[in-house]
């Protein structure tokens, strides 16, 4: 931002430069005839972000066509920034224009359905300071777009439970009543491995509702409020009464678990997702729900249960899924198209055609209705959501003879909105209009030229700024009706008196026209507002049955299973498949190979082994995706499962490093191991992939087993625990709550490596490291090499009789004298650092 205006600026600059000081930190687009433009820094930063020519300095401009303003402000938006538009309008009377603000965008306050992801919820959050306790903070979040809202409370100084919330909600922008709380959630965001961090910063509550009450929730609604009131004053906004949020009723995942399960489509990763697999969904709020469902899966048995029994119902009546869907995927997103409309002015853009596809939607809805009450049996919970389902007679009769579903404009004001025979004053306006038609005025002119005492070839008829005009080489000796001449390019050009007057009485006809229109639409306005109610629970309902269609699709095509839910603590799974690997596979003609797995109270750790390549980690990934789908409501990738409901997901897997925070890869991973070992629950299922392989082997095999039996019988998590370490095997083998299993490898009659992918009972021999490194084509000089490195570390030391009878007897008395059922694996490692230390040194 300038820190002065120059005393030579212009007016248009001061202008600029005075609206800049009313919207600090944003970026100001003010209207300049068909041009928005920006000066200054604010100007250079525009240009940096949206990839425009910069202006030279300050009194030089920068820019972009009118035309373009929403593919700008799309970018600006996702980018975090706010945006202030002053847009011109022509005075009254006059030939001079006034600016004035028309537009506010920020990340979390967008009606817009074009700026917005349809699949995504876009939250704005508040956050603010219990009054009576300083450790409690009271949070509201809403979705300006489809009206939902929420509050919790939170201790201010429990960072996970609030990273928890955060990372569930993942809000678009958060305002904050203080330093010290916007201190706090900058922190935690920063841990939060997720595409697009929030837009936080801080805003003055207003002094009049600074104290509503002493409830720390309520006042953070009022802080929303009070936000938007600021942000989006003049537009019409509606919220559902807020909704406490329950976590008691939602697994746990953490950002780790939903980057290393591929949950849901990254914004920079082409990578397949589980999300893109199972979205077959029709409607745009269906496919909100369904991202929901998968980002928070439900712990409440009824509620899947029920989710379950609607799936079932379609799965076994394909007829009646597809009927259904047929009129679904004509229905508009009604959720957020009302609300765009009721936050809109006459002059907004594609408002006409957002009228019609509410008008479209509801005729759809009645349709629907129809259908359903022709179904015989169906589903208690398909009884209730069509009960919810209603279309509103009197919105829709409205529309259906308002609205001018064939000739309208793109915007109220340019007129035409109104259906012909709907308002007398306006069918009147409008016969006089056509009696004034463009080719009636054309034709008039030329009546009036014949009588002129020319040769009529040298003349020319033609249109010129909304005027006819009489054109000609040679100057005319006018009569009565024609305008005085204007010499342009060679040319003399007249017009008449009479069209000039009747351009007049066209202009003041079309503006009666069009506010009759505003009126109108104001009115339907003030109609759809109260019918808010009524759409967000239909559109609720609808979004309902579109997830439960698109779940029976996918167990259809994809030969899916119905879970079977329990209370008891045990994932069994028989013939279990992972859905995108299995996708990648069918796609390359190959086929995907299945495995059961069986946790309970007696066996819930399972230590797996195996060479890499063999499958370990995708049998690891695919028990916690059928676990996931199993609680989100949907079919599974199995033969049959009876799942135990799981609290929480946690997964460690794959290898990261963060060199931002100075952080190596072993450091990331004992991060996160640390972070399970203090969260997981009985409840919990629990993923580790190679722990301790980022430090020495000894150390490393000391980690993994001591992270095997703080798991094992502290937490006492289900785990999936796959290594390298063999030796853990010999380590846990008296472990009575320990299963083993082991993927293999075979060679064919040419020696090549087979991987066989099948889990068996037992622990692998061989890692086959080397094959794999000669797969991955390193040099054969250097795999001969390490082979032939191996087998000398292997011989170089052979344990036989005559090094036995060579160890002293102090030697021999020692190892005679241990404990083996007290010696854990740090402790043997110890000794037997020891007991070679001792031959070494003899």
């Amino acid at each position: 931002m300038a820190r002065h205006i120059s005393k030579d600026a212009t007016g248009m600059h001061r202008f600029f430069f005075e609206k800049l000081k009313l919207h600090p930190g944003y970026i100001v687009l003010v209207q300049v005839g068909d041009f928005y433009e920006c000066y200054g820094e604010n100007g250079h930063l525009l240009s940096e972000l949206i990839n425009i020519a910069p202006p030279v300095n300050e009194r030089k401009v920068t820019g972009f066509p009118v035309t373009s303003l929403m593919k700008y402000i799309k970018i600006l938006v996702e980018k975090n920034y706010n945006i202030a538009v002053y847009d011109q309008f022509k005075i009254s009377n006059s030939t001079k224009f006034e600016r004035k603000l028309t537009k506010v965008f920020t990340p979390g306050t967008i009606f817009d359905e074009d700026l917005l992801d349809e699949g995504r919820p876009s939250y704005l959050m508040s956050i603010v300071l219990d009054e009576e306790c300083n450790d409690s903070i009271g949070l509201c979040w809403g979705d300006v777009s489809t009206g939902t809202m929420y509050t919790d409370i939170c201790k201010l100084s429990d960072d996970e439970g609030l990273f928890q919330l955060l990372n569930e909600i993942k809000p678009k922008e958060i305002i904050c009543q203080n330093e010290e709380i916007k201190r706090i959630v900058l922190g935690v965001i920063g841990k939060m491995d997720v595409d697009g961090n929030a837009y936080i910063h801080l805003h003055e509550l207003d002094p009049h509702i600074k104290n509503y009450n002493k409830n720390a929730e309520s006042n953070a609604v009022s802080y929303f409020y009070s936000y938007l009131e600021k942000v989006q004053s003049d537009a019409i906004v509606s919220f559902q009464e807020p909704k406490r949020y329950s976590k008691l009723d939602k697994m746990h995942l953490t950002p780790q678990t939903v980057k290393s399960l591929n949950l849901m489509e990254s914004l920079n990763s082409k990578k397949n997702s589980l999300f893109k697999i199972i979205d077959r969904t029709c409607t745009a709020g269906g496919k909100r729900l369904l991202f929901s469902r998968l980002n928070s899966p439900s712990t409440d048995m009824k509620v899947i249960n029920d989710r379950l029994k609607l799936v079932d119902y379609f799965v076994n009546n394909p007829h009646i899924t597809d009927l259904l869907r047929i009129d679904l995927k004509n229905i508009n997103d009604i959720e957020r198209i009302s609300r765009d409309i009721l936050a809109s002015r006459p002059s907004k853009t594609g408002i006409p055609q957002k009228f019609i596809r509410i008008l479209n939607s509801l005729k759809v809805i009645k349709e629907l209705k129809e259908k359903f009450i022709s179904l015989s049996k169906v589903p208690e919970k398909l009884e209730t959501l069509f009960k919810q389902i209603n279309y509103d007679n009197e919105l829709l009769n409205i529309l259906e003879k308002s609205l001018n579903d064939k000739q309208y404009k793109s915007c109220v004001s340019d007129g035409y909105f109104v259906k012909d025979g709907y308002c007398r004053k306006i069918d009147a306006i409008r016969i006089k209009l056509d009696n004034n038609s463009d080719e009636d005025s054309k034709d008039f002119l030329e009546k009036y030229v014949k009588e002129l005492k020319i040769d009529v070839s040298q003349l020319c008829v033609r249109r010129k700024s909304r005027k006819w005009i009489v054109a000609s080489k040679k100057e005319i000796r006018h009569p009565h009706f024609l305008m005085e001449a204007r010499l342009t390019n060679g040319e003399f050009q007249y017009s008449l008196k009479a069209l000039d007057k009747q351009k007049q009485d066209i202009d003041i006809l079309f503006s009666q026209m069009v506010e009759l229109e505003v009126q109108i639409f104001e009115d339907i306005q003030e109609i759809l507002r109260k019918k808010v109610p009524q759409i967000d629970v239909a559109a609720t309902a609808l979004s309902e049955l579109d997830v439960a269609l698109s779940n029976a699709i996918v167990a259809i095509e994809r030969n899916l299973s119905k879970p079977i839910l329990t209370k008891k603590n045990e994932i069994d799974i028989s013939v279990g498949r992972h859905l995108m690997v299995e996708s990648i596979q069918l796609n390359s003609q190959r086929t995907f190979v299945p495995n059961d797995c069986l946790l309970d109270s007696k066996k819930r750790f399972s230590l797996i082994t195996g060479p890499n390549m063999g499958g370990k980690s995708t049998f690891l990934r695919q028990v916690a995706l059928i676990v996931i789908l199993a609680q989100t409501g949907c079919y599974i990738p199995a033969k049959q499962a009876k799942i135990g409901l799981r609290d929480a997901v946690f997964t460690r897997i794959g290898a990261n490093d963060d060199l931002t925070k100075n952080e190596s890869t072993f450091m990331v991973e004992m991060k996160e191991t640390e972070e399970i070992l203090k969260r997981a629950t009985s409840k919990s299922l629990v993923l580790l992939d190679e722990v301790g392989r980022g430090t020495s082997a000894r150390e490393g095999l000391a980690i993994a087993y001591a992270v095997c039996q703080h798991l094992a019988h502290r937490n006492e998590s289900m785990t999936l625990f796959a290594t390298h370490y063999h030796e853990l095997a010999d380590e846990l083998k008296h472990d009575t709550t320990v299963n083993f299993l082991k993927t293999e490898a075979a060679r064919d009659e040419n020696g090549s490596l087979m991987f066989i992918h099948k889990l068996s009972p037992g622990v692998a021999d061989h890692s086959h490291g080397i094959d794999i490194a000669e797969l991955a084509g390193l040099p054969k000089s250097v795999t001969s090499l390490a082979r032939e490195y191996l087998n000398k570390s292997v011989t170089s030391h052979p344990c036989d009789s005559k090094t036995v009878n060579e160890l002293s007897n102090e030697t021999i008395e020692r190892i005679k004298k241990i404990d083996l059922n007290t010696l854990n694996g740090v402790k043997a490692l110890c000794l037997l650092e020891e007991l070679k230390n001792s031959l070494t040194n003899k």
